[in-house]
């Protein structure tokens, strides 16, 4: 493994590593596969009629199971198989995006802004019921051929043997026949990497593996690292304080101009030597577990891959990534996905079916 401090604390400066982790490159797969199906369904939705719906991939592992008569949450809840704390914020963002409407009991009157809770988990309860509205049900005709096209991009891109040599090597370390969406498979192979990473970890793996890399002894102003980490927008500061609790971090006014720095503690600096020791392990545990062989045919061909992962990314016309707000990391991606994408997926989980 690198040692960074052999080449200077400087080293840590750049996002790209010279021999990335195994679960960087599921993660970067993952979240290409996830942008290009993100641009092209928001895409579809827009010329259908719906313009301006976002994340829709996002919403998806929920969206799927609200029937067209309406379903409960108790339903949802034994679909999903998720837990009320899972559940019930992914309601109230589907609801203020406009995808479902919601009532609080079956014959009670749909909740508007502001009231009942509207928008939010608030007053939700077993019997409260989610009706799709008209974009959602475009969204699920929409979902299968959108989802079929974007694997044969990726066959066309990558190539069919490359592809199969993934899915075989994905299907090893899963054991989950890699039928489908690749997306599914890779989601499960860095889930499967994820939990034994976490099992002796202060931290949550999309933190650790996203901000402790890009920060250093060195103050580093907050407004830089989206570019660092590759995440955007509001994870950011909650990312932080997290840290901040942990004891990882500082955080204070910048000496000068305008912002805050961050700046890594005698701690932070042991953490992220130890983070990245735990990932070595357990990639070392699952060369023996599921053999030499298969880990570097899996690291291998997702390293080819790295350098085509930003063919399928530009957005189109009108989309979020397209906006002002995210052109500057739309950009970074596009140059070099392999250092501006994340290390880890922030937020929902992508899956497919």
């Amino acid at each position: 493994m690198t040692n960074n401090r052999a080449l200077g604390d400087d080293a840590c400066d750049s996002r790209r590593e010279l021999e990335p982790a195994l679960s960087t490159l599921l993660a970067q797969a993952l979240m290409a596969y996830r942008i290009e199906l993100d641009n092209e369904f928001e895409g579809q939705l827009a010329r259908s009629g719906f313009p301006g719906f976002k994340l829709p991939v996002v919403f998806w592992p929920l969206l799927r199971h609200v029937d067209d008569s309406g379903t409960t949450v108790v339903a949802l809840l034994e679909r999903t198989g998720w837990t009320e704390k899972d559940l019930f914020p992914m309601i109230g963002g589907v609801e203020r995006w406009g995808y479902v409407e919601v009532r609080l009991e079956t014959d009670a009157p749909i909740r508007r802004p502001p009231r009942d809770g509207y928008g939010s988990s608030r007053r939700l309860r077993g019997t409260s019921v989610l009706s799709p509205k008209a974009v959602c049900r475009r969204a699920k005709e929409l979902w299968p051929p959108i989802i079929a096209a974007t694997n044969d991009r990726w066959t066309e891109r990558f190539g069919r043997d490359a592809m199969g040599e993934l899915r075989s090597s994905l299907a090893v370390v899963t054991g989950i026949a890699a039928e489908g969406s690749i997306a599914d498979s890779l989601a499960a192979a860095l889930q499967a990497f994820t939990r034994e990473v976490e099992t002796d970890s202060p931290l949550p793996m999309a933190i650790a593996a996203n901000f402790l890399p890009a920060l250093s002894a060195d103050p580093i102003r907050v407004r830089e690292l989206p570019g660092r980490t590759g995440v955007t927008g509001r994870p950011v500061i909650p990312a932080l304080g997290a840290l901040q609790r942990s004891g990882l971090i500082t955080v204070r006014p910048a000496e000068a101009g305008r912002g805050r720095v961050v700046t890594l503690t005698p701690a932070g600096l042991r953490e992220r030597d130890a983070y990245a020791e735990r990932v070595a392990q357990v990639e070392r545990t699952w060369r023996a577990r599921h053999g030499a062989a298969v880990i570097e045919s899996l690291r291998g061909t997702l390293e080819a891959m790295r350098s085509r992962l930003a063919d399928g990314l530009q957005p189109p016309d009108g989309c979020w990534r397209a906006s002002s707000e995210y052109a500057a990391q739309t950009k970074a991606i596009l140059d070099d996905p392999r250092s501006a994408l994340p290390r880890h997926p922030v937020g929902p989980w992508l899956t497919t079916s």
